[in-house]
């Protein structure tokens, strides 16, 4: 909102003051403000297609794994456990856990429960999952 009410407005105002003092062809000033004005207007359209596209989660039934869930899970070839939570793509970050719901372990847990397991086919061979618990 910040973008949009304030900074927007303030750069678009600076811009028609330094138009009106005359010639701004060779003016880096002027050239830095229009391309931050740029800059502010391509955030402010990327943001309305993500707001556009967003989805807002219930939390689903306790123990389906659903967007939003996190999920723990164990990986049968060697005991080891791991908790992701299940987002979109734009919010994934592999590094804190964060996994997307189009992705292959992503996708192979959303409508499961606690106790199935999935089994993912990787460049490593085939991952194997049980989820533990559902939150």
């Amino acid at each position: 909102d910040h973008l949009r009410t304030t900074k927007y407005p303030q750069l678009h105002e600076r811009i028609s003051e330094m138009s009106e003092e005359g010639d701004v062809s060779d003016n880096s000033e002027y050239e830095d403000v229009r391309d931050e004005l740029n800059r502010v207007r391509s955030r402010m359209e990327e943001i309305t297609i993500l707001l556009s596209d967003a989805i807002v989660s219930s939390g689903g039934d306790s123990g389906t794994v659903a967007f939003g869930s996190t999920v723990t899970v164990v990986n049968t070839g060697n005991g080891s456990e791991q908790v992701y939570r299940i987002v979109s793509p734009h919010e994934a970050n592999p590094g804190q856990k964060r996994i997307s719901n189009t992705s292959p372990v992503g996708a192979a847990l959303l409508g499961k429960q606690v106790g199935d397991t999935v089994s993912i086919n990787s460049p490593n061979g085939t991952l194997t999952l049980e989820i533990r618990d559902v939150r």
